[in-house]
């Protein structure tokens, strides 16, 4: 971060830490919410995709706390009209949520790949998961690096006082190929389930429906292009200039894993709804659709395909 007065002419003393504010708060509760749902939908058969799940949520809230502190320290307002320890805590912060958001992006992308490979273990799966997942852990490393690395010490990157910094175009470049490669894998992640869906004997009209729900969580694409957007290689003016960045940096990982959530907390309200229907939730891994008849029902259970894939349990009656 720059010290000094960037502000020339002095701006009016505008602030736009009300987003920021208002979107951490809101998402806050239904990212809490959502998860603790999906785990208890899962507490009988918890996979790997579900613990990741778990440390994406933990670094979203972290992520979400840190932007509200920073707006109650000022972040949303011009520099100059900031004291120099709001300046500080204002870096830290920002400075700690990039680091938070990246491995939250990583380890959603990870779960949803474990989910993939819980649901159907084909040899196309492994390897495109493994494709998914090596640029995305390359890239998230690569923009750690140049986050830890552009000052030293670590502390002069909001206390220049401290030490020295060199030019951000190599960190900003970092990002912007994070994000790229984020929005990538997001729809390949989207993608792969459909080869699953394939092979289930359901409606069209079904599949198209589950089809929908797995690729909601392109959503989080979006705000991953508009975070890359809206970093600038000219500006001292942090922060001000990077509150709409917290902003869609907060979307990106809350809308990711709420999307990523809803469909065991789906599945979850049909359970209740169809408590007295037989079903086989015990089942801890299957490799396809199982279908279990009884004297007045038949219940189409892909468990694996419902909940991990996005996750939508079907149960249709006999005709």
């Amino acid at each position: 971060m720059s010290f000094g007065n960037p502000c020339d002419p002095l701006p009016e003393d505008e602030n736009l830490g009300s987003h920021l504010l208002m979107t951490a708060a809101i998402l806050l509760a239904p990212t809490i919410l959502t998860t603790t749902l999906r785990l208890w939908a899962r507490k009988k058969i918890p996979g790997w995709d579900d613990f990741t799940i778990a440390i994406v949520a933990v670094l979203t809230i972290a992520l979400n706390v840190l932007s509200i502190y920073g707006v109650q320290n000022g972040k949303g307002r011009h520099v100059c009209f900031l004291q120099k320890k709001q300046i500080l805590k204002i870096g830290k912060y920002s400075w700690t949520n990039q680091i938070v958001l990246f491995w939250a992006r990583f380890f959603i992308k990870m779960s949803v790949c474990l989910l993939i490979l819980r649901v159907k273990r084909t040899r196309f799966l492994r390897l495109a998961t493994v494709t998914i997942i090596g640029p995305m852990a390359t890239s998230t490393c690569i923009a750690c690096a140049a986050l830890i690395a552009e000052c030293r010490p670590v502390s002069a990157f909001w206390d220049r006082l401290e030490g020295e910094c060199r030019p951000p175009d190599f960190r900003i470049y970092s990002i912007w190929v994070q994000a790229a490669v984020s929005v990538v894998t997001d729809l390949a992640c989207s993608l792969l389930p459909f080869f699953i869906l394939c092979d289930l004997q359901m409606p069209l009209r079904k599949k198209l429906a589950v089809g929908v729900l797995m690729v909601r969580g392109t959503i989080a694409s979006v705000f991953a292009i508009l975070r890359a957007t809206s970093l600038s290689l000219e500006t001292s003016d942090t922060t001000y200039d990077y509150t709409l960045t917290g902003v869609w940096m907060t979307l990106e990982s809350n809308i990711g894993l709420i999307a990523s959530n809803i469909g065991p907390t789906y599945a979850l309200v049909r359970w209740r709804r169809w408590k007295d229907v037989p079903s086989h939730y015990g089942t801890s891994r299957l490799t396809g659709p199982q279908v279990s008849a009884s004297a007045s029902v038949k219940t189409v259970n892909y468990e694996d395909v419902a909940l991990r894939t996005h996750e939508f349990q079907v149960a249709q009656p006999n005709k």
